[in-house]
This record gives C-alpha cells, sequence and structure tokens, in this order.
C-alpha cells in the first residue's frame, strides 16, 4: 500500500485547494441556475424553524376558520416533509385533533415496517450511513428506487390533502365529532402508512455501479484510493458522474478522500469501502454539485406545498425531548406518559450521605455501615458484584444484606419500590400501567416501563439501564443492565434462582443459586478455572461467609436478634459490635484494639456522642432523615453541612466561618461551586442531563460534545483547540485525536479489550488480556516481550500479579499472604524483600536481603505513630485528638513541632534548631504568607492567587515573581523582579513551543509523539532524533556536534559516542566513547571510558555498593529506602 496524504492549507478555506478549485469549476454534470434557485428554496422551506412557524400560523387560520385536517409527517431520501394537519374551530372538540395525530402516528410507524418488510422482499438493502471505511477503485454505488418513492410520497400527499378537506367540510358540515374523528384517524393512517413506506424505502437501495477511476499513486489493498472527482459508473447516469463528497481531513492529491457512505453527483451512495483500514468520520463542506433530478425536485415541491396550504396544524416535535431514552430493543417497551409522576418518599439514605465512625458505624442511624465488592470484572460495561448491610434489606444476596444483583422492584396497590444496591428503599407512584415516575431523593434516576411487564431505572449520570423482567410474586428482580451503546449484561434465571450472568463482551458467570440466595459463581472460560466465588448462610438466610477468587475470605456473626454483631478477614482483623433495645450500636471494637469507639444517643436533640479509644469526644447533631449537618470536632471546632432534598451538599462551613456553597439544578445537576473567597465555577448540561459546558472562575469555558448516545466525543478547550474522541458502535474510543494532527488509535480483541496501541508517529504496542481482564503479555514498539502471571495458588490466593519475565528473560516474583499482601518480593537476581503484616492490614514489619528489620508501630485509629530500624532507633509521631501531627522525633532526638488552627490548617512549625515558621491561608485554603523566624531575623514570603487558585505572585525581600496564564490556564509569562520571560504554546499542547525575554529566544519543536524533536535559539539549532520507544539516539547542533546513544531491550542506556559529525555507530570517528553494564537487577555494573578506563561496581544483597579503596562510593542505596506516608497529610517543609 503506497500512501500518499496531503493536507489542506492551514487557515485556508475547506478544499480551496487548486485541484478542487479546478473540479467545481469544470463539473460537467453541475446544476444550473435554475435548479440550483429551486432547490435552495426547498432547503429553506424544510428548514424545521420555518415549518414550526408555519404550522403556528396555519394553526391560528384554521381555528378562525372552523375547519379541521390531519397531521402526517414524512421522511424520504434525506427530507423531511409536513403533510396533512389538524385544526379546531373552538378550544373543545379535541377529539378529531388527537384522531388525526393518532392516525398519523399510527400509519406512520406501521409504514416504515411495511416498507422494511417491502425492501428486503424486492432485494433492496439499507444505503449506507457515516462510515470510516475509505473507498477505492471497484466499490459499489447504490440508488434508492425514486420512481417508486416518488409515487409514494405523490399518493401520500394527494390522501393527506383530500382528507384535510373532507375533515373541513365535514366540520363545517355540522357532522358529529365522532364521525370527523373517525374520518380523520382513517384518513390520516392511510396518508401516513404511505408516508412511512415512502420514508423507509427512500433509506434503501440496489446496486447501480462502481468507483471505476481513483488516485494514481495512492493505493489501499493495491487499488487505487477514491476521492471528490473520482468518476463512478452509473447504469442509471452514465459514465460522467463522479465522487461529489469526502473527507474534511484526509486528503488524496489535492482531493477530499471518499468513504464509505458517502455521496456522488447523481445522489447515488457509496456503499461498500475497505473494511481493514478506519480514517476519520468528517465530511467537508466543499463539494461537488449533487443533483437528486427532477423527480425527486417535483415530489419535494409538492410535499412542501402540502405544509403551506391553510390547513390546520397540529404539533411537531421537537429536538431536546426531556423523556429518558429506552433501552435496546425499544419496540417491547411501552411508550411513556406525557409527564412523570413525582414522590419523595425512601426509607434511609445512600453510604455516601452517612457520616460514619469506627469500622464504621453511621451515627445517625446507629447501623453498621458494611459495603464491600466481591468481584470486579473489566468490560464495555464493568461486571461488578457490590453487598451492603442493611437491617431489613431482601434479595438473593441474603437477608438484611443488599447489592448489585440483590435490587429488585416490588410492585404495591399505585406504587412501586425500589430497593437500591445500597439497600435504601424508594417509593415511585405508579398509579397507571404505564410508568413514568421519579423520585426527588434521587432526582437522577427515572423509572419506566408496564407494571404489567417489564419496568426499567434509566440513571442520567451513569447512562445505565437497570431492567427488571423476572416476576417473583409481586417482585420484578433484575435481569439486565445496558447502556446506551446496547452493551448489556443480562441476568437469567431458574426455579432456585439466578443460574447465570452474561456479558456482551463475550464472558461470562456460571452461577449456583438454592432457594433464591446465590451460593457459587465461576468465570467461563478456558483460562478462568481458578476464578470462582462462594457465599454461605445461616439457617435465617443470612451472609455468614464470603470466599472471592478476587477479594479474599470474610467472615459474618449475628446476635439473637438476627443484628450483625462481628465481622472477620482471613488474618487477624475482628470487628464487634454491641447494640441498645433500639437496635443502634453503641459500642464498636476490634481485638487488636484499633477503631473502637462508644455512641451514646440523643433522639429527643437528635445527637450522637462518639468516644474513642483516646478519649476523644465528637458530637453529631442530625436531622429527621439522619443526615448530619453538625460535626463538633474534639478540639471544638464547629464544622457545618447544609443538605438538599436529595441529600446532595449545598453548603460546608468550617469552624473559623469560612463557607462554600453548592447550586444545582430542578434534576439534581452541580451547576454552580463558589469558594469563601466569593470565586465561582460552573456547569452546563444539556436536555439529556449531559455537561455541556465548565467555566472556571476567571471565566475560561471548556466545552464538551456528546454523540447521539450519550458518549464524550470532543473537549473544546477555551482557546479553542478540539481533542476527539472517535467512537465505535460500541461506543469503545478508536481514536484520540489532538491538535497537530495527533492522532492515538486503539484496537481491540474478541472481549473489547485494548489489544493494540497505535501512536501518534506510527508505532504499535500490543497487548493480551486473560478472561478476567488483567494483562497478562505486552509487546513493545520494537517487538520486545514481557509476560505477566497472575496464576492462584496457595502463596498468590487472589490472582494478583505473581511474576513478571522481561524481555531480556529476567524474572521478578511475588508472592502473598491470604490479605492478598506482599509478602516476599524477590529482584532479577533473587535478592528478597519480605513483609509482615497486622490487624485491618497494617505493615508490621520489612526485612531486607540481608535480615535488617524495620518495625512500625500504629495508633488506635490506624495512624502510623512509630518506626523502629534494626539498631532499635525510633522515628516517632504524635498527633492530636482531632488527628493532626503535632509532633516529629527523629532518629537523632530531635523535634520537630507543628501547631494547627481550628479548620486544621498548619500554623506553626518549629523546627529543631528553634526556626519558626508561620503559615497564614486565605478563607478558601491558599498559602498566602509564611513568615520564618530565625534569631533576631524574620523573613517573610507572600503569594497572591487568581480565582482559579493559580500562583499569580510571590514577593519577598529578595525579589518579585509574576506569572501571568492564557484562558487555558498556561503560563505565557513569567516575570522575575521585573526582566519578563514568555512563552508560547501550540494549540491544545501544554508544551511551549516558544520562549522569548532573554535577549536570544528559544523556539521548540516536537515530534508526533509530544517529545522535545528540536531546540532553536541563538542562531544554531539543536535537534534530537529517537527511536520507536521514544528514546533519544541522537542529538545533534548545526555547528557540528553530535551525541549518539544506543539502548537495550530493556531501555537501558548501553553506549554513548560524541564527536564532531554523525558517527552512524563507529566508535573510530567519535571522540568520546563510554559503554555502560547491567546487571539482571537493573543496577549499573560497569562504566567502559575510552579515556579513564574501565569501572566495575558490585552490591551486597542490599544493593548498597561497597567503597572501592582510595575512591569515593561509587552507588547509593537503591531498594533499602524506607518510604513513610503519613496519612494526616503532606508534611509542610
Amino acid at each position: 500500500m503506497t500512501l500518499g496524504f496531503t493536507m489542506p492549507t492551514e487557515g485556508a478555506p475547506h478544499g480551496s485547494t487548486p485541484q478542487m478549485q479546478e473540479a467545481i469549476a469544470s463539473q460537467p454534470d453541475a446544476r444550473n441556475a435554475l435548479e440550483r434557485n429551486w432547490d435552495t428554496a426547498l432547503d429553506v422551506l424544510e428548514n424545521p424553524t420555518i415549518q414550526y412557524s408555519a404550522m403556528a400560523v396555519g394553526t391560528g387560520a384554521a381555528m378562525v376558520q372552523g375547519g379541521m385536517g390531519v397531521a402526517a409527517a414524512a421522511t424520504a431520501a434525506g427530507t423531511t416533509a409536513t403533510a396533512g394537519t389538524v385544526a379546531i374551530g373552538t378550544l373543545a372538540p379535541l377529539a378529531p385533533i388527537a384522531a388525526g395525530v393518532a392516525g398519523g402516528l399510527l400509519g406512520n410507524w406501521a409504514g416504515g415496517h411495511i416498507g422494511n418488510w417491502v425492501g428486503s422482499a424486492m432485494g433492496l438493502e439499507p444505503l449506507a450511513g457515516p462510515s470510516e471505511q475509505p473507498a477505492v477503485v471497484g466499490d459499489k454505488i447504490y440508488h434508492a428506487r425514486s420512481g417508486l418513492v416518488a409515487g409514494l410520497l405523490g399518493a401520500a400527499v394527494a390522501v393527506g390533502a383530500a382528507v384535510a378537506i373532507g375533515a373541513f367540510v365535514l366540520a363545517t358540515g355540522g357532522a358529529g365529532l365522532l364521525a370527523v374523528a373517525a374520518f380523520s384517524f382513517a384518513g390520516a393512517g392511510v396518508a401516513g402508512t404511505l408516508f412511512g413506506m415512502a420514508g423507509s424505502l427512500g433509506q434503501q437501495g440496489e446496486e447501480k455501479g462502481h468507483i471505476s477511476v481513483g488516485s494514481p499513486d495512492v493505493f489501499f489493498e493495491n487499488k487505487a484510493v477514491a476521492h471528490v472527482s473520482a468518476f463512478i459508473k452509473c447504469d442509471d447516469h452514465g459514465p460522467e458522474k463522479q465522487c461529489a463528497q469526502g473527507s474534511d481531513t484526509v486528503y488524496v492529491n489535492g482531493f477530499p478522500l471518499s468513504r464509505k457512505g458517502h455521496k456522488t453527483t447523481c445522489d447515488g451512495t457509496i456503499q461498500t469501502g475497505r473494511e481493514t483500514i478506519k480514517l476519520d468520520m468528517t465530511t467537508s463542506a466543499d463539494q461537488l454539485d449533487i443533483d437528486g433530478g427532477w423527480l425527486n425536485r417535483i415530489v419535494r415541491t409538492g410535499v412542501a406545498i402540502s405544509d403551506y396550504l391553510p390547513f390546520p396544524r397540529g404539533s411537531k416535535p421537537r429536538p431536546g425531548d426531556s423523556t429518558p431514552p429506552k433501552p435496546r430493543p425499544g419496540d417491547s417497551t411501552p411508550a411513556s406518559p406525557r409527564k412523570p409522576t413525582q414522590s419523595a418518599e425512601s426509607d434511609g439514605i445512600n453510604t455516601n450521605a452517612q457520616n460514619r465512625v469506627g469500622d464504621p458505624v453511621d451515627v445517625a442511624s446507629g447501623q453498621v455501615s458494611e459495603f464491600r465488592t466481591d468481584i470486579t470484572i473489566p468490560g464495555t460495561i464493568p461486571l461488578h458484584l457490590d453487598r451492603s448491610y442493611r437491617r431489613g434489606a431482601t434479595g438473593i444476596q441474603g437477608n438484611d444484606w443488599s447489592g448489585t444483583w440483590a435490587q429488585h422492584l416490588r410492585i404495591e396497590a399505585g406504587r412501586t419500590i425500589w430497593q437500591d444496591p445500597d439497600g435504601v428503599e424508594f417509593t415511585f407512584d405508579t398509579p397507571d400501567d404505564n410508568v413514568w415516575a421519579v423520585n426527588l431523593r434521587c432526582p437522577h434516576i427515572a423509572l419506566l416501563g408496564s407494571r404489567s411487564g417489564l419496568m426499567y431505572l434509566y440513571d442520567y449520570r451513569s447512562q445505565l439501564f437497570t431492567i427488571f423482567n423476572h416476576r417473583v410474586k409481586n417482585r420484578l428482580l433484575l435481569s439486565a443492565i445496558q447502556d446506551r451503546n446496547g452493551n448489556e449484561i443480562t441476568f437469567h434465571y431458574g426455579e432456585d434462582g439466578l443460574k447465570s450472568v452474561n456479558h456482551s463482551d463475550g464472558f461470562g458467570l456460571a452461577v449456583d443459586s438454592r432457594r433464591m440466595l446465590i451460593h457459587h459463581a465461576a468465570l467461563i472460560g478456558h483460562d478462568a478455572g481458578d476464578c470462582v466465588f462462594t457465599w454461605q448462610y445461616d439457617r435465617t438466610g443470612r451472609l455468614t461467609r464470603v470466599d472471592s477468587a478476587q477479594t479474599g475470605q470474610l467472615r459474618y456473626g449475628y446476635d439473637e436478634q438476627g443484628r450483625l454483631n462481628m465481622w472477620a478477614d482471613s488474618h487477624l482483623t475482628h470487628a464487634h459490635f454491641a447494640y441498645d433495645r433500639a437496635d443502634r450500636v453503641i459500642r464498636n471494637w476490634s481485638d487488636s484494639g484499633h477503631l473502637s469507639v462508644e455512641l451514646a444517643y440523643d433522639t429527643v436533640a437528635r445527637r450522637t456522642r462518639v468516644t474513642d479509644a483516646a478519649g476523644g469526644v465528637r458530637f453529631f447533631d442530625w436531622t429527621d432523615r439522619g443526615l448530619v449537618w453538625r460535626e463538633i470536632d474534639a478540639a471544638g471546632g464547629e464544622w457545618l453541612t447544609e443538605w438538599g432534598t436529595a441529600s446532595e451538599i449545598r453548603a460546608r462551613q468550617d469552624p473559623l466561618g469560612n463557607r462554600w456553597t453548592f447550586d444545582y439544578n430542578g434534576v439534581g445537576d452541580l451547576t454552580r461551586a463558589t469558594d469563601p473567597e466569593g470565586n465561582s465555577e460552573s456547569w452546563e448540561y444539556n436536555a439529556a442531563r449531559l455537561p455541556v459546558a465548565h467555566v472556571d472562575a476567571t471565566g475560561s469555558r471548556t466545552a464538551f460534545r456528546h454523540d447521539s448516545n450519550g458518549n464524550l466525543v470532543a473537549v473544546i478547550d477555551p482557546t479553542g483547540a478540539e481533542r476527539l474522541y472517535r467512537r465505535d458502535g460500541q461506543g469503545k474510543i478508536m481514536r484520540v485525536e489532538l491538535p497537530q494532527m495527533r492522532q492515538t488509535r486503539i484496537y481491540y480483541d474478541a472481549m473489547n479489550r485494548p489489544c493494540r496501541l497505535q501512536t501518534p508517529s506510527g508505532e504499535t504496542i500490543r497487548l493480551t488480556h486473560d478472561t478476567e481482564g488483567r494483562l497478562i503479555r505486552q509487546i513493545d514498539e520494537i517487538g520486545a516481550e514481557t509476560r505477566l502471571d497472575h496464576t492462584r495458588s496457595s502463596q498468590n490466593p487472589r490472582g494478583a500479579l505473581a511474576r513478571v519475565t522481561l524481555p531480556d528473560g529476567t524474572a521478578i516474583d511475588t508472592t502473598y499472604d491470604s490479605e492478598g499482601l506482599v509478602t516476599v518480593a524477590r529482584n532479577g537476581v533473587g535478592d528478597a524483600h519480605r513483609f509482615r503484616y497486622g490487624a485491618f492490614d497494617l505493615p508490621l514489619e520489612s526485612q531486607d536481603p540481608q535480615g535488617n528489620r524495620v518495625r512500625f508501630e500504629h495508633d488506635h485509629a490506624l495512624r502510623l505513630t512509630a518506626v523502629i530500624n534494626e539498631m532499635g532507633q525510633r522515628y516517632e509521631l504524635t498527633y492530636d485528638p482531632v488527628g493532626n501531627l503535632v509532633a516529629e522525633r527523629d532518629y537523632s532526638g530531635l523535634i520537630t513541632r507543628y501547631d494547627y488552627d481550628i479548620a486544621g490548617r498548619v500554623s506553626r512549625r518549629i523546627a529543631p534548631d528553634g526556626v519558626i515558621s508561620q503559615y497564614t491561608w486565605s478563607p478558601a485554603g491558599r498559602l498566602v504568607q509564611v513568615e520564618v523566624v530565625d534569631g533576631g531575623k524574620t523573613a517573610v514570603t507572600t503569594s497572591e492567587f487568581d480565582a482559579a487558585g493559580r500562583l499569580i505572585e510571590v514577593r519577598n525581600d529578595d525579589g518579585v515573581v509574576t506569572r501571568s496564564y492564557d484562558s487555558a490556564g498556561r503560563m505565557i509569562s513569567e516575570t522575575v523582579n521585573g526582566r519578563e520571560m514568555s512563552y508560547s504554546y501550540e494549540p491544545g499542547s501544554a508544551a511551549p513551543v516558544a520562549r522569548g525575554g532573554d535577549g536570544l529566544g528559544l523556539e521548540m519543536a516536537y515530534s508526533l509523539d509530544g517529545a522535545l524533536s528540536a531546540m532553536r535559539f541563538a542562531g544554531t539549532e539543536l535537534s534530537f532524533e529517537l527511536d520507536a520507544r521514544g528514546l533519544e539516539i541522537q542529538r545533534r547542533t548545526t555547528g557540528g556536534f553530535t551525541h549518539e546513544q544506543d539502548w537495550e531491550v530493556m531501555r537501558r542506556l548501553t553506549g554513548q559516542l560524541v564527536g564532531p559529525e554523525p558517527m552512524n555507530g563507529r566508535p573510530s570517528a567519535a571522540r568520546i566513547q563510554r559503554g555502560y553494564g547491567w546487571d539482571r537487577a537493573g543496577r549499573v555494573t560497569s562504566i567502559a571510558d575510552r579515556v579513564s578506563g574501565v569501572t566495575e561496581i558490585n552490591y551486597d544483597a542490599r544493593a548498597l555498593s561497597p567503597t572501592p579503596p582510595g575512591s569515593a562510593r561509587m552507588a547509593r542505596p537503591r531498594s533499602c529506602i524506607v518510604m513513610i506516608t503519613i496519612p494526616t497529610g503532606t508534611l509542610p517543609g
């Protein structure tokens, strides 16, 4: 395949290449002036906005006349028309109008199905729609049967006009409303059927020719590529017709490349394309003239005239209807009512709105809040099995347990109750069989369907349908989860309960259920034999044990009243709960002493007092719905929260009075967030409740575009630069397109997992996943293979990464305990680091390959309190009752102390040498001043930020630094003590392409992959050459300097050559030559220099290099460093 693409000139009009201009000027079959003007007038008349206005005028005129008409709509050959309408003499007699509209809609629906059947019987095929497949010589041209379509449309217009006149005569002649309504219904039904048939047949066609001429030097699959102006052979219109449409971004020989679905000058459709090649889906605004012919023109004229005859008018549907979408296929779901019913009844709040303490316990209800995930498998819709403990919940995951699979609908008189995955019950008012209902406590969820059949929930946020269609008495159990792209997870039941779960991606679970409770599940697949899950229950159907191949083992116990009073993992964690007579937890403790709390409830004042193991006391005030509106921490600080109807946070206030506010629209979408300093950012949504724009506090607007299935397809930054996401029919991202023609392609395997990534420069990375979705093989850009082994065993019970085999054959091994925690990690030369853990998976000890140990201690709240090395030296950390780190004592006994304001922000740091650092914060939490007092000297540094929180000035006694940013948040200038440096960028890129202000100027260029490829300054250029992996192999200046580098398969540097000219790997031409040797642990073992000779480096088991006699230490510790993570946050300084 020979490629020869050219792109249109940047900034020029689309398609305005010399070749396109000549093709447009010399088109042999272009329309004449009369034909163009006629078609332009029809385009205007068919515009929806014009038709809406015409309908409004027509309706008013008809009301004055007292006439009556019939409504019908048609779609044929890409033309939308409205014919036959309704009118009323008075506002009372609405029955004929409704009858006409109903007859027209029913007829149109029936006609569409009849048209599909007729077309199939005639051997017609659906005309190709927009496609990414390029066309070549030999690809087929299809035409619709225009004569048949025109006849049907003409008949439909005639019937619509006759019915409208007949209805008018009947109405004005005094006929009864019932007779007029019947006449309207029947006539509109006939007209609608004819329109529906025409619309269906207008989108079907048959082969009428092929592309006969293509590019002289650009080939796909050894066939000349088609482009605008390429000639076709058409049996109906002769040999002088051409490809009329093409791509807006890909040009061939100066012409837009034509693809499957594009039109020809005789209004034919390119029906086939190259299935092995995917390009863009754009269509250039510049095209050759397309002429549908006089037959098409006459029919369009008749339909348009029927739209403007003085027949009374009905309503025409408008875009942006707020009715939720339907799952696929939608034919089995009934039409939704015109408006939803509303309710606000629920029996609790979800876990994300709870305030929890201990292990944990909800402070308002006193209920244990236990949430776990037993199964997770990635997919177009991720397959999850979550579960949540909630007293009173029921379902296939056990009594008092709810979950993803246990959610269900309970149908009662006039209402339907949904038990959600958290076990919360939301009531929907459903007085009629056809349902469209919302609950104001969860406004992002809509319930639709039929009480007597299938019902489903649509979540506007996740864009998922949760479908319930397995009926057990008055309950509907979960039968499918589906997205708007048609991907789905289906649930299949037998007499004893759930039997299988299948994913449209090609994997599934075999499930064993007994008495409607799931007991066992196994992933189906040749490589999934060890991915099994079991659940055990007591006599009352409560869950007592879970064994998950992914998340391990958990055990549960209950008291005599059936309340959860114990849970334990497979190691040392054992938690317990004690209750009062009102079934509220009053004490929570563990055998190890961690996370122990006592709770006392004042139901009159709606207040809970919580005391932790250290004696710290907190108070929580809650509403009648169990939402905490005030928390008083152990230091006396009051934290306030305001809640909305849907448990959304409306405002938060810290103990200093700093207040954050959040605004929502009527359906629960966040529209504005304002910080205590008055800076606001906002969000905009479309009718489908998808975000279409974000405006930051400086007014910069980022826009988002979605396709008809709700998939994000474009992000437009405030400068107008676009990041495009090209997707397939399942919604998977196939390409990511950035400005400067940078395009990343993603290919998928049979289970829709990424199997190949193609970088913008054309390099390829190949990936292989197992059925469980784990990466098991990767081949990089040069063919180097890495294998990853997840095999389950006694040393890897959860299927984590057990072995990595690197391209050079080096194996890195890891073993795990029953909790999935790393116990032994061996590097490429076999050196082992060992780890030991305690309750709640806290690390207790690490041991290096030489047996040296580091131990860790924690307090009751799981916070790290001490690190003890092999010599017994301690590094200690101390916390206040709120949990702030107040002191650090290092190994030598030196102490650093910290003070905090009542809002928990560091206000002072006292170093071991007595230096004091004072910190001042803005109301929004930005550090605005640091004052350092060292003896008699005081140094003050102040900072300023813009409304978006970006640093714009830093000032101290030594100088001032200021910065400014563009609308995309990129720094465009920085001034240091009056000296300014400026930066320029390419659209959509954060990497600067030019720097100015220093007198020399600096320009930078980048490769398609975004790597630096050249720097130009002071009249010279430094260029960089990279290999397929992005590793630098050469840098060169225009002055004669060359630096070459070699890399081995593990991406480690092996050689360097430096000389005055390109050496092309010839050491004899180099002035400097250096080589490097490595061991299998990735450590440098030798450095060979042409001048200084060879230096060899050896390591002990801890990766330390002993100091050679008479020389300095050659290497530093690499793998024996202990990283300490402080749970309370980042330490100052």
